[in-house]
């Protein structure tokens, strides 16, 4: 009787032991189809940008001087994030809406966030064309490939931060929700109400009670994306609230040890992420992952208050931003000092 239970289980678990094997044979081979697909580091990339020249702004920024790509700092990585509506999307899809700068110290496993305010006017590296800064993907793109609006994306935010930034991601909003969606919506907490009347035509007010809330997708994006009730720069703060939420919850979930969310997570990567990073560069940082001290995530936003380093303008009928000084040797010296 027991030598019949006993090889019962035997069989048993070896059956679930070949599962096991199958289903991580299978998520290997995805996985480097997934990895596949979303790098576009193989792709052609134009060196010489260029676009039609049209009346500089110098005299804005007489101080500017002309773009030199900085030095790599060793004990640094820096990853761009640029978030887009999606490249489909026909009403401005590709203006990034999202600009956050990742930045990992090696030696001491912090983190930063940085982000960006999309408002920023620059002259776009390599050519005398003035632009929003969340206007440089959607420029580069015209160059024919997806590696080229990443890299004058890199480039552009290379000369406001002074730092150099190793890669670039650029995700939509798709992918934002499809992952809170997977790890089942994320917990914030705020310290009052939040409201937006205004953005959000015909879905009537938005609404967040002060104290914690759990968000499902589509709340999420909302949260992010409203700025009529406040500014781009609260906008940019909620940006990053969310994306250490989303953190927060994928880890206290175990999402990337559940199999079946694997598959869901690759899934969404294939359909909806893109990066100039190869196959073994985004393997070396997973790997590295598990280094990241999440404990303190520092975490920093450029704004036009009193305090801040940036001032508002209107030119040519357009409201953008330039650094007080005209020039981003203030914004430079907050990148570099961070995680002092």
């Amino acid at each position: 009787m027991f030598k019949s239970i006993l090889i019962k289980t035997f069989f048993v678990v070896l059956i679930i032991v070949f599962i096991i094997l199958i289903l991580t044979g299978y998520l290997t081979f995805k996985t480097n189809i997934v990895l596949d697909q979303i790098s576009v580091s193989e792709d052609k990339i134009s060196t010489d940008f260029y676009l039609p020249k049209v009346e500089t702004l110098d005299n804005y920024l007489p101080k500017l001087s002309e773009y030199k790509e900085p030095t790599k700092d060793p004990n640094r990585i820096n990853i761009l994030l640029l978030g887009i509506r999606g490249i489909n999307d026909l009403y401005g899809g590709t203006l990034t809406d999202t600009i956050l700068l990742i930045s990992y110290k090696i030696n001491s496993s912090q983190v930063a966030l940085i982000s960006i305010p999309r408002d920023i006017y620059i002259k776009l590296p390599f050519q005398n064309h003035w632009v929003k800064i969340n206007e440089a993907y959607a420029q580069g793109l015209k160059f024919g490939s997806e590696r080229s609006g990443l890299e004058l994306a890199r480039h552009a935010v290379q000369r406001i931060t002074g730092v150099a930034i190793d890669h670039v991601v650029r995700i939509d909003f798709e992918a934002f929700k499809k992952t809170i969606d997977l790890v089942g919506g994320i917990e914030i907490y705020l310290d009052k109400p939040f409201e937006e009347k205004e953005q959000f035509k015909g879905a009537g007010t938005f609404y967040l009670p002060a104290g914690k809330n759990i968000l499902n997708s589509e709340q999420a994006l909302y949260y992010v994306r409203s700025r009529y009730s406040t500014n781009d720069f609260d906008r940019a703060k909620r940006t990053q609230q969310v994306l250490i939420a989303i953190k927060d919850k994928i880890l206290k979930d175990k999402t990337l040890f559940n199999i079946g969310k694997i598959n869901e997570v690759l899934n969404i990567l294939g359909e909806h992420v893109r990066t100039d990073m190869s196959i073994a560069q985004m393997k070396k940082y997973f790997l590295a992952y598990s280094h990241f001290d999440f404990s303190s995530i520092k975490t920093k936003v450029f704004t036009d208050a009193p305090d801040g380093e940036l001032i508002s303008q209107l030119i040519n009928g357009i409201y953008v931003l330039l650094p007080k000084d005209g020039t981003f040797q203030k914004m430079q010296e907050e990148v570099q000092k961070i995680f002092d």
